[in-house]
């Protein structure tokens, strides 16, 4: 008689369709992983500020799109390391044609973007449910090189106002050049000290150990510095007062909706593809991954990221990297330091009020040149 499979030994593989990450955890573990989850919120503020305000966004709202891409992930997802929020990759292709959306509609910000990670969100779910995780197989390394490196030049141009203390210029990447030229000469040296303090920093930082808090280090000495020598008497701009507590759950409106639909669904493909590849880098123990439900966890964390009133969110590898080396196990590691963010903005507000803007254009010059493969490059050209 031949031999039947285990299939119970199938079934306790195979994730359950809520909250999958947690099977099986342990007491041990959720609090191994409450501790990995303090060593990822010292990575996801700083990073989640700076993303926001690379979309034109106020920076608290880059924690409103972490949480609800968080809670999102951890209801539906079923990678246990995998972590969402707020993505350098996606938010400058998005950028520029929400801001033309909403001076044409004479609108703010906030709506369009919440439209669009509804829409992006929604893709996702339907390509979790169609089983459509090969798509992400389709896009060549050249391809996916190329877009990483003109993603990178668009921070750089877009962050080099912030790093010299200078007036930002609009239009598109020439047009805001030939304003960085213009003003120059009004360069802040203070600024500029700031923000490639950071910059070094972070690359230190990295070389040592991932799980040293690079950004956070370097923006909690910029802070220490500008109150220390009174900079902003000296032209150094920071922050300002944050308004607090979370914001009210919103619903885009229709005509948002409809003119958003091609952009969506030139970021859903993006995400669609870093998610599987964050899902294949990084496996869970015993298990293969499994790219659709992954699909659905990264689209639930954007509809409850646009729920909160924020942007698309994407899957992260940086941040996924470290909740690893940290020694999380499940979501409840990006759980608790979604817990960590969500105390920060309802009661410490207060405290980035003096932190420099050249210290978060310093943090995305650090992710700039983290994602260009000069290797791949100068191998494809040859």
């Amino acid at each position: 008689m031949p031999k039947q499979p285990n299939t119970s030994a199938a079934i306790r593989r195979r994730p359950p369709l809520l909250f999958g990450s947690l099977q099986g955890l342990t007491t041990a573990q959720v609090g191994r992983d409450v501790l990995a989850g303090l060593t990822l919120a010292a990575i996801t503020i700083p990073e989640q500020m700076a993303t926001a305000r690379l979309g034109g966004f106020e920076p608290q709202i880059g924690f409103y799109a972490f949480i609800g891409a968080t809670i999102g992930f951890a209801v539906l997802g079923a990678s246990r390391v995998l972590t969402a929020g707020a993505d350098s990759t996606i938010t400058p292709i998005f950028a520029g044609t929400l801001a033309a959306l909403a001076a044409a509609g004479a609108t703010s910000l906030g709506p369009v973007g919440a439209a669009l990670a509804l829409l992006v969100g929604a893709i996702l779910m339907v390509a979790g449910i169609l089983r459509l995780g090969w798509i992400a197989n389709l896009l060549s390394t050249p391809v996916i090189t190329g877009f990483l490196a003109g993603i990178a030049v668009h921070i750089v141009i877009s962050q080099l106002p912030g790093l010299f203390g200078i007036a930002k210029g609009g239009g598109d990447l020439l047009g805001q050049l030939t304003a960085i030229g213009a003003h120059l000469p009004t360069l802040n040296l203070f600024s500029t000290a700031i923000g490639l303090g950071v910059l070094v920093i972070m690359i230190l930082a990295e070389r040592i150990s991932a799980r040293i808090p690079g950004a956070l280090v370097g923006v909690v000495l910029a802070t220490v510095l500008v109150l220390a020598f009174d900079l902003e008497r000296r032209g150094v701009a920071v922050l300002g007062n944050l308004p607090g507590g979370l914001p009210r759950l919103t619903l885009p409106a229709l005509e948002d909706l409809r003119q958003l639909v091609p952009l969506a669904l030139i970021i859903a493909p993006i995400v669609m593809m870093q998610t599987a590849a964050v899902s294949h880098s990084f496996r869970d123990a015993g298990r293969e991954p499994d790219i659709n439900r992954d699909f659905l966890g990264v689209g639930a964390g954007n509809i409850a990221a646009a729920l909160l009133g924020a942007f698309p969110v994407n899957a992260s590898p940086p941040r996924t990297a470290v909740a690893v080396q940290s020694g999380s196990t499940s979501q409840v590691g990006a759980l608790a330091a979604a817990v960590i963010v969500l105390v920060l903005v309802l009661w410490g507000g207060a405290l980035l009020t003096h932190v420099p803007e050249a210290a978060l254009a310093g943090i995305l010059l650090f992710v700039a040149q983290r994602i260009v493969h000069l290797e791949t490059i100068v191998k494809l050209v040859r």
